[in-house]
């Protein structure tokens, strides 16, 4: 039963893309008229693969658009696991990999018809990092310090120069830290454990010192 008044409905079929619509329903019978698009089948291989000797299973998600699916691990090489699934509608989906071992990752899947769509995924183990920026002259902490790694931008400092980094992949090997009146400074990552925390102090140049050297 759906109340009175607009709703928001999604209709959902095997063999048909979904469909969200919006409707406006009366008191007594109403009457709707929907039309549903044929989707394609198609199938999609994945294939999850890790750094390490076997991949920890424990605590491991997969989900398609919340959907959840079970690794299947390879009996030769067991740091390699599949997923394949066949008759899954052509479109755009969300893959999720949720993992208290490994990095989460959240990734457009794109299922087209008339192709093996074969995706492989690395499954990174993850650490976390308490990162803590200073002047380099009188050790006074450094405030709003952006960090980033190469791609996008992981967070600032706060008002005692710090930033806890609560999930990094230990195959990260580089953050770069800028903030004003500072130089930028490129920051080699070494030596990272799974679940272990890194504590690592960073010295920051003024520019108007770089200046005078």
């Amino acid at each position: 039963n759906l109340p009175v008044g607009e709703s928001n409905v999604l209709i959902s079929s095997p063999s048909h893309f979904d469909l969200a619509q919006n409707i406006k329903l009366k008191r007594g019978e109403n009457s709707l008229n929907l039309s549903l698009t044929p989707a394609e089948l198609s199938s999609t291989l994945l294939e999850f693969s890790t750094i390490e000797d076997s991949i920890k299973h424990e605590g491991l998600t997969v989900s398609i658009n919340n959907k959840g699916y079970v690794l299947k691990e390879s009996s030769e090489n067991p740091s390699v696991g599949t997923i394949n699934i066949a008759n899954i509608k052509t479109g755009i989906y969300t893959l999720k990999i949720q993992s208290e071992y490994y990095v989460d990752k959240n990734t457009p899947l794109i299922i087209e018809a008339n192709s093996e769509n074969i995706y492989s995924y690395v499954l990174e183990p993850s650490t976390s990092i308490k990162l803590i920026s200073q002047d380099w002259l009188d050790n006074r902490p450094l405030p709003n310090v952006i960090v980033s790694n190469g791609t996008e931008e992981i967070g600032s400092t706060n008002e005692q120069g710090v930033l806890f980094i609560p999930e990094i992949s230990i195959l990260t090997k580089e953050l770069t830290l800028t903030t004003e009146d500072y130089l930028s400074k490129r920051l080699v990552i070494e030596d990272l454990q799974p679940g272990v925390e890194k504590e690592i102090a960073v010295a920051e140049q003024q520019v108007k010192d770089a200046t005078k050297d």
